[in-house]
């Protein structure tokens, strides 16, 4: 049974001191204004996954899809006829959100246009389950699939949903999984995702991933690097141009988890790398552990 939790929105700055002290860390810093954006009525849960540069941030609360105004009003967006579940995964700067909702034991692909009415599928004759997890501000729109055929199985695949349908991706070769997925805000069609794929079921080892660009013979994708020891990496968002990639990774004895962003950049052949900044533990507001 899930215990109640509740959204809240953290609005965080810093104080301009003009120093920074021998530790890295800024001398200053101002404690975190935070806002609980609420529930739907009726439910008693929220969860929140995006927000654009208008400050619209999109989510569920218990089993509907719903999106808050910047001033921190809740409303429903409704799923796909039949859904009995449904959830904004990622929204971009003209207030497109995409999704999913559940019907009849399946998952489908959903967009919110303008965060207007009830969403439309993506994909509907997808022969299987899909998911949609980022749309960028060019509107392109990614996530993942899991075809019916030749067997039902637990193998999901990055996709890019398109008009005439889906355009499967280049992943590592094993399976993608986990609905967290980035993509970078350069032209349509140069842009690139990241997200967390696994090397079996059950997952007892994953690391994160990027498909867009990688070295010859790559077929364009690359594994990103995690903490050395670690058996557990994801990442989660890419900064719009596509150089930056965030998310976490455990530390080598597995009791911790630390705050990750890896950074593009080429080795000595020319050849795309993708560089590991261990950002460590998550800290207070003030700057400490």
């Amino acid at each position: 049974m899930r215990g109640i939790r509740r959204v809240t929105l953290v609005a965080v700055g810093l104080l301009v001191a003009g120093t920074v002290q021998a530790t890295g860390q800024p001398a200053a810093y101002a404690a975190p204004v935070v806002y609980d954006l609420g529930i739907l009525p009726g439910q008693s849960w929220s969860e929140a996954y995006a927000i654009n540069h208008d400050g619209y941030v999109v989510g569920r609360s218990g089993s509907q899809a719903v999106a808050w105004t910047p001033d921190l009003a809740i409303f429903r967006l409704p799923g796909l006829p039949g859904a009995t579940a449904s959830a904004i995964q990622s929204i971009n700067y003209g207030r497109y959100g995409v999704g999913w909702s559940s019907v009849n034991g399946r998952l489908k692909a959903v967009q919110w246009p303008d965060l207007i009415g009830g969403g439309f599928a993506l994909a509907p004759n997808y022969d299987g389950d899909t998911m949609a997890l980022a749309i960028n501000d060019q509107y392109e729109v990614f996530g993942l699939i899991k075809p019916t055929q030749p067997t039902n199985s637990a193998v999901w695949y990055a996709a890019q949903f398109t008009p005439s349908g889906v355009v499967r991706l280049n992943n590592p070769g094993y399976i993608v999984e986990d609905a967290v997925m980035g993509a970078s805000n350069g032209p349509p069609g140069t842009n690139i995702i990241a997200g967390t794929t696994c090397r079996a079921v059950p997952c007892t080892f994953n690391y994160g991933y990027e498909s867009g660009i990688g070295p010859p013979t790559s077929g364009g994708i690359m594994a990103l690097p995690s903490i050395t020891g670690s058996s557990h990496a994801k990442a989660t968002d890419v900064g719009d141009d596509g150089t930056q990639i965030v998310g976490g990774s455990s530390t080598a004895d597995g009791t911790g988890s630390h705050v990750t962003q890896w950074t593009l950049g080429h080795n000595s052949r020319g050849w795309p790398t993708w560089t590991l900044h261990d950002l460590g533990a998550p800290r207070t507001s003030d700057g400490s552990p």
